[in-house]
């Protein structure tokens, strides 16, 4: 495993794909609560501190069968812009406390929605 980081914190994409279905179920309620969900097999990590980034890697690697499944980790730019085409990111209904909005769309590339 190799790790690049630039500062501190720092926002990253995580997708997976697993085989079994006993081990998808126990990476997706782990990542539930470490990370946001954005579409299936797809969550935000926002602003994680460097410890909070290797307790997630430490916890999959304890979940996965690495000859069998896949997950992707990729840090995010600070600014980065996201296109999103089609059906709401949050789903239906599901809305975020205010106070994590802004943080949320700004680590997405998102802050301009803010001032729509």
């Amino acid at each position: 495993m190799e790790r690049i980081m630039n500062g501190e914190r720092q926002s990253r994409l995580i997708a997976y794909d697993i085989r079994d279905p006993r081990r998808l179920g126990q990476v997706f309620r782990f990542l539930k609560g470490a990370a946001i969900p954005i579409q299936y097999s797809v969550f935000l990590q926002i602003e994680a501190s460097r410890r909070e980034m290797a307790d997630v890697e430490e916890r999959l690697i304890e979940i996965l069968d690495v000859n069998e499944d896949d997950v992707r980790i990729y840090p995010l730019p600070t600014g980065c812009e996201a296109i999103r085409i089609g059906l709401p990111f949050l789903g239906e209904g599901l809305v975020l406390k205010e106070e994590w909005m802004h943080e949320f769309l700004s680590a997405a590339g998102l802050a301009a929605s803010l001032e729509s």
